[in-house]
């Protein structure tokens, strides 16, 4: 199985400054970004977003907004004929230290979807 990983904002749909992710409530996507990901389900990947969302840890949005949000982001994205296999978020900002905050290697190396592509 082949996988592609991408990040979301600002690779997928509008990145905006920390404090106004706050008032955002509907994913804009980029020009190109929908297409681009039909073109590499046409080309056989499967896809699995990974995003730093140190903004839930930093207090400016809450989980709850990002799961809304993420709902929205899948329903528009399922409403194109992309189906995204996984996304995984990193909550964490620079002083929890993590390993799953990018450009750390954290969110690939430790997922249980290597269980599905290693078959």
């Amino acid at each position: 199985m082949k996988v592609a990983f991408l990040d979301r904002d600002g690779t997928i749909i509008k990145d905006y400054p920390d404090e106004k992710w706050s008032s955002i409530k509907h994913p804009e996507f980029l020009e190109g970004s929908i297409d681009g990901m039909q073109k590499l389900i046409a080309n056989g990947y499967h896809i699995i977003i990974i995003t730093n969302q140190y903004l839930i840890n930093d207090g400016i949005i809450t989980l709850d907004q990002y799961q809304q949000f993420t709902q929205e982001f899948l329903s528009i994205c399922q409403n194109n004929n992309i189906n995204i296999l996984e996304i995984y978020f990193c909550p964490h900002n620079e002083q929890d230290h993590c390993n799953c905050k990018k450009p750390k290697p954290g969110m690939i190396l430790t997922r249980p979807w290597q269980n599905i592509i290693s078959t």
